[in-house]
């Protein structure tokens, strides 16, 4: 019989210390579940970089990896002008690239 590997026991792990550590001022206005990580992915991204502090960010960005991130954000329909040109800088994705870039243009 298999043993359930490692890497989901991990994952449990990591949500549960997001789900944790996350500060709940963050999403005040939903209830942040192990489903609405899992199942709104970009919805928890945004609000974390828009919200959070610095501490929140580096958590989020060990649950879901850079490359996960990168992918999500450059998606999003709409975020602050702020957090649109930090993440744009961090990340070195050029402006253009973003949706909601595109959708001000």
């Amino acid at each position: 019989m298999r043993k359930k590997g490692r890497w989901w026991d991990r994952i449990i792990c990591n949500m549960e210390n997001v789900l944790q550590n996350l500060r709940k001022s963050i999403f005040w206005d939903v209830e942040l579940t192990a489903s609405t990580l899992r199942k709104y992915p970009q919805f928890v991204i945004v609000r974390v970089f828009e919200r959070g502090d610095i501490s929140d960010i580096r958590l989020i960005r060990r649950f879901y990896g850079d490359a996960f991130i990168k992918k999500e954000i450059v998606k999003a329909k709409y975020i602050e002008p702020e957090t649109f040109n930090y993440v744009s800088v961090i990340y070195n994705i050029p402006q253009k690239k973003f949706r909601c870039y595109l959708q001000t243009q």
